[in-house]
């Protein structure tokens, strides 16, 4: 029997018509969120982390930052999202990028620094009310978390000896130059790590598809 085809409109089609073809489209989107306020308000880290976690993986989100920075507990809840985020994040420097707002770019996946930018990177300033045993024991616990924090975030952006310098209080200032060349050193650590860690799974492979060999006599 001749199958009979029908349009889009519903009525019939010629019998010597090719079929429709359905199918779904998979489509790329660029997302911009522009990063030009102080970290100081959970709504506008609301905003993007809902962008984060909604792009698909195919997805690219820019972030543009000219901000001063603002609170931890802000940039830590937006690093979480960036790192549950599938989709290619990119941080874009468009000046200003001091304090918090340094954490959030170098978390990035990929980076770009336009002309007359500047990064300021210092230490974690806070503070505490309540009864003196109380404040303490923030204090403390303040004091065993943020090394940790510097330390995970700064990795290859900066040597081992700025980041102590970092928390004994030194403030650091970059300017485009200087935080492109860092950003380079950062690219190529990686690379190392990614290759360092290929030839590991590789030697693992081979010494699991090893046969040894039968030592009984036929």
């Amino acid at each position: 029997m001749t199958p009979v085809y029908f349009g889009s409109s519903g009525e019939e089609a010629h019998q010597n018509e090719e079929p429709h073809t359905f199918f779904t489209e998979v489509s790329s989107k660029t997302y911009e969120h522009y990063m030009d306020y102080f970290l100081e308000d959970f709504n506008n880290a609301r905003q993007l982390c809902t962008l984060l976690r909604g792009a698909q993986e195919e997805d690219t989100v820019i972030i543009r930052i000219n901000s001063g920075g603002g609170r931890f507990d802000i940039a830590a809840q937006i690093i979480n999202a960036m790192r549950e985020c599938v989709a290619t994040i990119i941080g874009v420097i468009e000046q200003e990028c001091a304090s918090a707002a340094t954490m959030i770019f170098l978390a990035c996946d990929q980076w770009q620094v336009q002309p007359w930018s500047e990064m300021m990177i210092h230490y974690a300033s806070y503070g505490a009310g309540g009864k003196g045993h109380e404040v303490s024991s923030r204090v403390a616990s303040n004091e065993k978390m943020f090394p940790k924090v510097f330390d995970d975030i700064y990795k290859n952006f900066l040597s081992e000896e700025e980041i102590a310098n970092v928390i004994r209080g030194q403030d650091i200032y970059l300017t485009q130059d200087e935080i492109t060349a860092r950003l380079e050193n950062v690219v190529a650590n990686l690379k190392s790590e990614e290759e360092d860690n290929g030839n590991e799974e590789l030697e693992e492979a081979g010494e699991c598809t090893q046969v040894s060999e039968d030592s009984e006599e036929s």
